[in-house]
This record gives C-alpha cells, sequence and structure tokens, in this order.
C-alpha cells in the first residue's frame, strides 16, 4: 500500500529535502519543484501554512506535493516567483499518484478553493479530477525555450541573431579582455550580491526591479548556495577588462538550462552585454549537452531573437 503523509513544518521539510532533492534530480523536472529552492520559499515566505504531501511506493519517496493553505485556498509553493509550478513525480507512477492525489484532494479540509498556476502542460495535476470539485482551466504564462538538439556549437541560432552577437563580441575586446567567470560554492554569495547591485542600478529609476525587496535578496541567497551546493547553479559574471559588466543568473540538470534573471552595468549598454551573457550561457549549457535553453516566462522580443518557441503553462482554478 502507498504511503501517504502529511508535512506541516519546516523541520519535517529539512529532514525530507535530501531525498526529495534525489528524487528531483531523476525527474528532469524545473529547478523550481527542488527542496533547493522550495524550502527556501517556505522559510521566507510561509512558514506556518505548510501542507506538503509526500507519498511512497514500498518505503521509496515517489512524489513530493508542495501546498501551502492561503485564505481558505490550496496553493503550489513557489507561486509568484516560479516560472513552473507542479509536483515532483518519479516516472512510472502517473496512475498511483492520480488516484492518489485525487483522493487526498478530496478528503483534505484545509481549502475548499484550490488554485494552482504555472503548471506545465504534462503536470498530473492537469489529469486529476477530485470528486466534489469543478475545474476552471485558462491560459498561464507562455515560457519560450530554445531546442538544443541537433545544433551546432555555431549554428544554435538564427543567422541574424548570431551576426549580432559576434558584431558586440568584437565590440567588447575592442575595450578590454573579455572574460565570463562560473560561480562556485565558495563564492557564488558574492556573485549574487554583484547581481543585486547592478539589477538596482539599471532599474533604479523605474522602481527598483525585482530584486528591490530584502525578503527577495534573503530568499535568493539561500537557493542560490542550495543550488550551488548540488551543483545546479549557473550563474556567469561577465568582466571587460578589470571591470564587471554583468551577471546571469540560472540553473540547470541534465536536460536543460533555466535562465531566472540578468543584470548589467548601464555604461556597458551599447555593448548589449544581454546578449553577450545569453550566448556564453547557451554555449555552456550546449558544452554540457543540454537539449534545451529555457528563457522562463515573459514574452520578451529579445527571447525569439534566439529562435526560441513558446511551452504554455495552465492555470487550473478548483472548487468544492
Amino acid at each position: 500500500m502507498p504511503e501517504v503523509k502529511e508535512l506541516r513544518s519546516l523541520e519535517e521539510l529539512e529532514v525530507l529535502a535530501p531525498e526529495w532533492d534525489i528524487l528531483w534530480a531523476r525527474t528532469g523536472t524545473s529547478p523550481f519543484q527542488s527542496a533547493m529552492w522550495l524550502l527556501p520559499w517556505a522559510r521566507q515566505f510561509t512558514r506556518e501554512n505548510l501542507v506538503v504531501v509526500s507519498i511512497r511506493r514500498e518505503g521509496k519517496l515517489v512524489a513530493v506535493c508542495p501546498f501551502y493553505v492561503w485564505n481558505n485556498r490550496l496553493f503550489l509553493l513557489g507561486n509568484g516567483i516560479s516560472d513552473y509550478l507542479d509536483i515532483c513525480a518519479a516516472a512510472g507512477n502517473i496512475e498511483l499518484l492520480r488516484g492518489e492525489l485525487s483522493g487526498w484532494l478530496e478528503s483534505q479540509t484545509f481549502a475548499d478553493e484550490l488554485e494552482f498556476n504555472q503548471l506545465p502542460a504534462d503536470s498530473i495535476l492537469l489529469q486529476i479530477a477530485p470528486a466534489g470539485f469543478q475545474g476552471v482551466h485558462r491560459p498561464g504564462d507562455s515560457c519560450p525555450v530554445l531546442s538544443l538538439e541537433k545544433k551546432e556549437p555555431d549554428h544554435f541560432a538564427p543567422p541574424r541573431q548570431l551576426e549580432k552577437l559576434r558584431y558586440y563580441e568584437r565590440r567588447a575586446a575592442k575595450i578590454g579582455d573579455v572574460k565570463f567567470e562560473k560561480a562556485t560554492s565558495e563564492n557564488c554569495g558574492s556573485f549574487l550580491d554583484q547581481l543585486f547591485k547592478l539589477h538596482s542600478a539599471r532599474w533604479s529609476e523605474k522602481g527598483g526591479g525585482v530584486l528591490a525587496e530584502t525578503d527577495l535578496q534573503q530568499f535568493h541567497s539561500r537557493a542560490v548556495n542550495a543550488f550551488a551546493r548540488g551543483g545546479f547553479l549557473r550563474m556567469y559574471r561577465f568582466r571587460i577588462g578589470s571591470e564587471i559588466a554583468g551577471v546571469l543568473y540560472a540553473f540547470a540538470n541534465e536536460r536543460a538550462t533555466f535562465f531566472y534573471l540578468s543584470g548589467f552595468d548601464p555604461k556597458f549598454e551599447k555593448l548589449s552585454p544581454g546578449a553577450l551573457m545569453i550566448g556564453n550561457a547557451i554555449r555552456e549549457a550546449m558544452a554540457e549537452g543540454n537539449r534545451a535553453f529555457d528563457f522562463l516566462r515573459g514574452s520578451e522580443p529579445y527571447k525569439y531573437h534566439w529562435g526560441a518557441c513558446d511551452q504554455q503553462t495552465t492555470n487550473l482554478l478548483l472548487s468544492r
């Protein structure tokens, strides 16, 4: 018989975290389904409303369903700042999970409405039908994704974009030596601090940007350290001569690199540091054997210049 257990405290999640991340690494899902992301999120944003469901089969962890309750609604942990939301589940257990999760949602007394946003197309949550609930599906944000399969190192994007990339590389090289440094578990904190400063400098006239709030900075500090220790952080510092021109913040698993955020010094804007950093990150992803470079949510035009195609997410509301 499957074992279904509710975890209601951070302490319980911390005990589960190592096993949870081993499960996550096997699933190939986005970094936003890992304990490395969701445990810092829970610690920073919702310590007392946790309802995380673990499901075991023959004693082995096969799924983590990370929920929390707010105003009589059940949400997925990571809501708001995560680009994909979902449960973390091992392959080969779809029917088991569909039944166990539907049964738990039917019997839970925490919430009368279930609001699950930013669900990927293959989410099990889109396949369940808990008795007593009616569902409404709405389009979520699109996440442009660049396929790297069958791509060559010098032909990974449309010719015009690659031509622009080479042009800006030549311009940057005329100013000073161009260098990209990869963050490690030892120096990732300093990389992140530089990202905060660069992002703030660029967006100060527009309200400070998405990293201006202290609680978000504290969250990212914990998450970055956790991903760095696990070997899944892909944070690059871009130097021109002795000056730091930008920092790119991303994650990777065996399947894809996920580009989360970047910041650059406004004085280098004419060199298109964003394009230079993305070009470097894509080449690094290809060198690692990644099959995709995920630009995450948002339909900014620059993402499509690289040849990315939309991957649609879904917002699901279930009501008793």
